[in-house]
């Protein structure tokens, strides 16, 4: 201070400072969610925060006449001087180590569990103790009600993916056989809109699932060894109608370094693949669609494989690329009015590609189209453990041949369900199926009759379908007979939980032809009385 008593700049300076620091620190304290306890040396309060009186259920009234021991456990002082120099004594509790647990007490005399983590601090210019408390019943509850909140959304999912899926079944199923029925040119590409309409809503509630049990960290892989060829058949093939809508040629190629066989989960890969797939058709208006397979890494048992589809589209702007794998986000908000989709499927795309050991990235120019890319860290699976495939190519005439006579028992309460399955058993392989409303009606028809194959639903009032099994399997006859699961369900413990019933498969609604006639032809035509 100069001699008019004014401050000298450099003092204003450090007095202008300590103001903002004290003004952040009283701003931190009022707003911190702990409550936070200031005592002196003698244990006497001289701050604290609503955090605290609220906790302790004390007011602006009470607080003041209180000292830190009434509120945290027995107090235990030791001398301060040789942290501080000034021969004072800590406040009481001092020696408590950080996250002491504890009982407290709040003044209605209920109790809670708390944890509280003590320090010195200096308080203009005097120093005290800051007690930071926190209540563990509190924190207790909330993690409950946020597993719990969790858990009703889970079920609210899965019981929406079942009641959408069931009238879905119908839809598909009825649209796969009129169009299999020699429709006119008109009828035909009108059957082709309505089946592309519902696929796309089922891959809006499968994405939508999807990223439910990745919030849940429920999402797993199912690693198996299959041909890397095979995988891209079935991607390409679930492309092609929208490709060729788009009048877009699509060409791919595979490095030859990359194995033939692998270990690995193809589905997920091929989710990958076709969502990046119908993105490239979505927004490319002419050219090409192209899927590349690279080499990238590689050991004598494992290989890290780049997976490319490039398309020559809109392309994305630089600045906006980063946000292509955020969840519910596209790049344009023009874009999900003209084109659609809730923007779920790139986000999943790099969970899975995450959870196989790999990442996923963007190279684009506007104008001039883009490249989407996974990399996936996979095991090079052994030729002779590898199954042979089981073909399902062969003609309907051909496998109603191989199936004649064959006895099959569908059970479905849902009567669009049994009609669905009903006439795809007819059309594939000309089998009259019996048909039973429930599981106990299905089990008064097995007690009675010997059958080559059941196809049973596995949720259905009286009797479900796991139970029926079990009863099923323990009958005179029936400990062999391939029993099929079939349900709306579309999460994977569904397979688990048929397989524990004693089910030999899982075939998810709605059902397709292809899926049924592989279904047929892996249970049926290996019977012994089979042509």
């Amino acid at each position: 201070m100069n001699n008019s008593g004014e401050l000298r700049p450099s003092q204003a300076s450090e007095t202008a400072h300590g103001g903002v620091v004290r003004s952040q620190f009283e701003q931190l304290f009022s707003l911190a969610p702990e409550a936070l306890l200031v005592a002196d040396d003698q244990g006497r309060l001289v701050k604290w925060n609503e955090a605290a009186a609220l906790m302790f259920g004390h007011d602006e009234q009470t607080m003041p006449s209180l000292c830190i021991d009434d509120f945290l456990p027995e107090p235990q002082r030791r001398p301060m001087a040789a942290q501080s120099g000034r021969g004072v004594s800590m406040p009481a509790g001092s020696e408590m180590p950080a996250g002491t647990l504890f009982k407290a007490q709040r003044r209605d005399g209920v109790t809670f569990d708390a944890e509280v983590s003590l320090g010195p601090i200096e308080l203009d210019g005097q120093l005290c103790v800051i007690a930071i408390v926190r209540n563990q019943t509190e924190m207790v509850l909330a993690r409950e009600r946020a597993e719990a909140a969790k858990l009703a959304k889970s079920t609210f999912l899965a019981n929406m993916s079942h009641e959408i899926r069931t009238p879905m079944n119908a839809i598909m199923g009825l649209t796969q056989l009129m169009l299999l029925e020699h429709p006119t040119s008109q009828q035909r590409d009108r059957l082709g809109l309505l089946m592309s309409a519902a696929k796309h809503l089922l891959g809006i509630i499968d994405d939508v699932l999807d990223l439910s049990r990745i919030e849940a960290g429920k999402l797993s892989l199912h690693p198996v060894d299959f041909k890397l060829d095979t995988m891209l058949d079935t991607a390409c093939d679930a492309l092609a109608e929208s490709l060729r809508r788009k009048g877009l040629t699509m060409d791919r190629h595979i490095d030859p370094r990359v194995p033939a066989l692998l270990h690995g989960d193809p589905q997920r890969m091929q989710q990958i693949l076709i969502n990046y797939g119908s993105n490239a058709a979505k927004f490319t208006s002419d050219g090409h669609v192209n899927l590349r397979v690279k080499l990238v890494e590689q050991s004598p048992s494992w290989v890290v494989v780049r997976f490319e589809v490039e398309d020559t589209g809109m392309g994305v702007p630089p600045e906006q690329q980063h946000r292509l794998f955020n969840t519910f986000e596209q790049v344009d908000g023009s874009m999900t009015r003209r084109h659609g989709g809730p923007g779920l499927g790139l986000a999943i795309s790099r969970h899975l590609a995450r959870l196989m050991g790999g990442e996923v990235g963007c190279t684009s120019e506007p104008g001039q189209g883009s490249v989407f890319w996974f990399t996936a860290r996979l095991k090079v699976a052994d030729a002779a453990a590898l199954a042979p495939e089981q073909h399902a190519s062969a003609s309907h005439g051909d496998l109603k041949l191989r199936c004649e006579g064959a006895r099959v028992l569908l059970v479905e309460d849902q009567a669009l369900g049994r009609l669905v399955a009903h006439d795809m058993l007819h059309y594939i392989a000309g089998i009259e199926a019996d048909t039973a409303n429930d599981g106990l009606e299905a089990l008064e028809r097995a007690k009675g009759q010997s059958y080559d194959l059941i196809l049973m639903d596995m949720q259905m009032p009286n009797m479900n379908g796991m139970d029926a099994s079990r009863h099923i399997r323990a009958l005179p006859g029936h400990a062999a007979t391939p029993i099929i699961g079939l349900t709306a369900n579309a999460f994977s413990e569904d397979r688990q939980r048929c397989l524990d019933a004693g089910m030999n498969e899982h075939l998810a609604k709605p059902l397709s032809v292809e899926a049924l006639t592989a279904v047929l032809t892996r249970w049926l035509t290996a019977r012994p009385y089979c042509a």
